[in-house]
């Protein structure tokens, strides 16, 4: 398989070839051939897209030095487990080094970002409060302060309201040196007390810009902010405004930038996110730098998983994303008599024809409510190969109501997607019983190339 093929890193479609790898090593993993021929087939490529070179990783230089590439690999999954735990919490998004190694993710929101040496902290660097509470002295000054030009500050909120807020940005250059800017100033001040306001989101892309979304649960609220942060960002509070916010998205006005944001998620912006209803708001990066976001977005009605692809020099953004009538069609177009358990609708209808938000990953169900959070999400692997493995409820072919998630994985930046055993899936995926769109993992043919699979990205990735 080496000779025709060569190495190259684990695929999910690689069902035999990584049956292989794992049964050498539970047959006769300790033989010195065996060593050598999974040092070529599984290390080198891993190697490949790795910077050995830092300080902390002599000793796996060492070993691939003396060609013991499976010693090697070993002694790097034990240094990565021994990184100290404050780490953790970091969103590695852009840094070469670190973005190798693969995204660290939390469930929701990615309120830190290193690129290029650099890193970026909102506040606490943790997603659900990441905010910075403010003391009622301070609150009671800035309130006079604000107040001077936006008099309905001092009704906005009491002086000992326990669940003010600010947003603090710290930047961190190569050498350590750090610097500390409240996001749109030290007036910017919101009510936290939905936790879903104070996670916020931070990205920096491939032209240096930074980016940052958050702030709302769902869509933006001007009650949960001061009179007078909005509109120092030229955004009006009148819902039926141009310059009402779609969602709370800001870019830096210069690269690398900390101390000056412009809206983009205006109404009448082009650079928005294509979504009127966003949450739990992630940015990533591929390994070339692109910059993607995802989170929970509502299409035909339904809580689902949205994705866009930012464009930066065009600073737009595009959805990928498909209908959900799609995924209904497909469904009843297999399984007529599956039609008879589409009933007792909490919101909305069945979508059968194309219209409204696009999604990712959609599936109908009676209620509209879904979390869709996931410990994994989407990631990109070295090979630049994106994976996504997302919480999703739906209604399945028996008409039960089923919990469970989707794996599909693209080559090409999210324009087409392969199922685990490399048979393409059409947007939005689902675990409805819809067969052009299914991704489900709980089918069996999709678990048998899945489980080996993740077994191999838990020790490379």
């Amino acid at each position: 398989m080496l000779d025709r093929h060569g190495a190259h890193l684990p695929r999910p479609e690689d069902l035999l070839r990584n049956r292989l790898i794992l049964a050498l090593r539970e047959i006769d993993g300790s033989n010195p051939e065996v060593d050598a021929l999974l040092g070529d087939a599984l290390v080198k490529p891993v190697f490949a897209q790795i910077d050995v070179t830092q300080p902390h990783l002599n000793a796996v230089q060492s070993r691939l030095d003396k060609g013991n590439h499976l010693a090697a690999l070993h002694t790097f999954v034990q240094t990565r487990s021994e990184r100290p735990p404050a780490d953790q919490h970091y969103y590695s998004q852009g840094d070469e080094h670190r973005n190798a190694r693969g995204n660290i993710h939390q469930r929701a929101y990615c309120p830190a970002a290193t690129r290029n040496g650099y890193t970026y902290i909102l506040g606490t660097g943790k997603g659900f409060s990441a905010a910075e509470k403010i003391p009622p002295a301070q609150f009671t000054a800035a309130v006079e302060r604000i107040a001077a030009k936006h008099p309905a500050a001092r009704n906005w909120r009491k002086a000992d309201f326990p669940n003010v807020f600010r947003l603090r940005i710290t930047k961190t250059d190569p050498k350590g040196g750090k610097q500390s800017a409240f996001f749109g100033g030290q007036d910017f001040i919101f009510d936290g007390t939905d936790a879903k306001v104070q996670g916020w989101s931070v990205a920096v892309d491939d032209r240096g810009f930074l980016h940052i979304s958050g702030g709302q649960h769902n869509r933006p609220n001007p009650g949960a902010f001061i009179p007078g942060s909005w509109e120092q960002f030229g955004l009006s509070r009148d819902g039926k405004s141009r310059e009402f916010p779609e969602q709370l998205y800001f870019i830096s006005k210069k690269p690398h930038d900390i101390t000056s944001f412009e809206c983009v998620g205006r109404r009448d912006s082009q650079s928005k996110i294509p979504a009127g209803y966003f949450n739990y708001m992630n940015f990533l990066q591929d390994n070339d730098g692109r910059l993607y976001t995802y989170g929970r977005v509502n299409a035909a009605g339904r809580q689902s998983w949205g994705l866009f692809r930012y464009d930066a020099e065009a600073r737009r953004w595009a959805t990928i994303g498909g209908q959900p009538c799609d995924v209904i069609n497909d469904a009843l177009k297999h399984d007529s008599r599956w039609g008879g358990y589409l009933h007792h609708m909490i919101r909305g209808g069945t979508p059968t024809k194309p219209g409204g938000q696009q999604a990712l990953v959609w599936a109908w169900q009676p209620h509209f409510y879904n979390y869709c959070r996931s410990g994994f999400a989407i990631r990109f692997d070295r090979a630049n190969r994106m994976h996504l493995f997302l919480d999703i409820r739906g209604l399945g072919e028996a008409g039960r109501i089923v919990d469970s998630q989707v794996y599909a994985w693209s080559d090409d930046g999210g324009k087409t997607f392969h199922r685990a055993d490399g048979s393409e899936a059409k947007l939005p995926l689902t675990l409805n019983p819809a067969p052009t769109h299914y991704a489900g993992i709980d089918s069996w043919r999709h678990k048998s190339y899945y489980r080996p699979y993740s077994q191999l990205v838990r020790l490379i990735w």
